[in-house]
């Protein structure tokens, strides 16, 4: 076996955490209506609709907490 490469942790940029927190999620305007979707999509445990810290709007999620 090869030596392996020890991979250093990077810090990203506001714009690129922004980018990895939203690309290619539904952006919902309030929790109203994402609560709404929530609702009618098929149930998985731990899923939850949550304000996104850099859009402003909201997201559907996993929970980090979900078991």
């Amino acid at each position: 076996m090869g030596a392996r490469t020890k991979l250093r942790p990077t810090t990203l940029s506001k714009h690129e955490a922004q980018l990895a927190q939203c690309s290619g999620k539904k952006r919902f305007p309030n929790g109203t209506l994402a609560h709404r979707a929530l609702k009618g999509r098929r149930k998985i445990k731990g899923r939850e609709a949550y304000r996104c810290e850099f859009c402003g709007g909201w997201h559907l999620g996993v929970s980090s907490t979900a078991p």
